[in-house]
């Protein structure tokens, strides 16, 4: 633990937007969580102190998993713009492919149903998509099993049906009965190694105990379609019912940080601004530089 501790004081200090608290216990699992990105390659210029990007996020994911390279990444949806742009999404499912995420959560803003374009671009790229309650969307999983420390991550994702009701032209039959079902169904555990579930809801604004009790304890909620002001001391992070509800905030702003400590049993989370103190990535810079020439020819 002492050799991972130096190293990522060394690094705060060489990178001091990294929260120096932020070290994790020797055994432990590291869970970095982004959401409601919409569409944001760089910030939105806007404002004293911009933040948010792709481009500064793989930066600072990079920096995390030189110190954790077995560190989760996911995203609680809405990574891509809201409405239709199909040069502005083919070049964010790029960006998201090369920042390697373990696990990306359909929002509607990625339901095919509204984007036809998205199908044939999911499938070729093959993007870890998760989505548990909704059936009819290509090339996703209703679950993903991720190994570390002898647990078993299990990824799960639940989009409420009013959101799917608004992007998918003629009826659905899906209502809230359904999407309950699919929580009971989805939270059974599988395999004989611990594990820790990882349940993403997507809106859900009434996270009341009676829903989260569906879900083992010490699960870890977080949530998506945050399109509002957020301030990460009072909407980041709170438990309810003995589990633990992040939220990632609005328009990429933040990474988010949760760290579980495998012998307490215990959530720790952290937020980091992804404003100018943190550079943009290079590497996938010039690549979307060049990629955005090639489609304007």
């Amino acid at each position: 633990m002492w050799i991972k501790s130096i190293k990522w004081y060394y690094l705060c200090a060489l990178l001091p937007w990294l929260p120096l608290q932020a070290a994790a216990p020797a055994d432990s699992l590291v869970i970095l969580f982004t959401g409601n990105n919409s569409g944001q390659i760089t910030d939105c210029g806007c404002g004293e102190d911009p933040a948010g990007g792709l481009l500064r996020l793989a930066t600072a994911v990079d920096s995390l998993r030189r110190i954790y390279p077995s560190a989760i990444l996911l995203d609680s949806g809405d990574w891509l713009t809201s409405y239709r742009n199909i040069n502005q999404d083919r070049l964010v499912l790029h960006a998201l492919q090369k920042i390697s995420f373990d696990a990306l959560a359909i929002g509607e803003y990625e339901l095919p149903h509204s984007k036809p374009y998205l199908s044939p671009l999911f499938e070729e790229l093959q993007l870890p998509l998760v989505l548990t309650d909704f059936p009819s969307v290509p090339h996703s999983h209703k679950q993903m099993i991720l190994h570390r420390s002898g647990w078993n991550v299990r990824i799960v994702s639940f989009l409420e049906p009013a959101l799917i009701q608004r992007r998918v032209n003629g009826p659905v039959a899906w209502h809230h009965e359904s999407f309950i079902r699919a929580i009971q169904a989805a939270v059974r555990p599988a395999g004989q190694n611990p594990e820790l579930l990882i349940a993403v809801f997507h809106q859900l604004n009434d996270l009341s105990p009676n829903i989260l009790k569906l879900l083992p304890e010490n699960s870890l909620i977080i949530r998506g379609h945050w399109h509002r002001q957020f301030d990460p001391e009072t909407d980041g992070f709170r438990q309810v019912a003995g589990r633990y509800v992040v939220n990632p905030g609005d328009n990429g702003e933040f990474l988010g940080m949760a760290i579980f400590d495998l012998e307490k049993k215990h959530w720790s989370v952290y937020f980091i601004r992804l404003n100018r103190a943190v550079p943009e990535d290079p590497a996938l810079a010039a690549w979307l530089k060049n990629r955005t020439s090639k489609l304007q020819e």
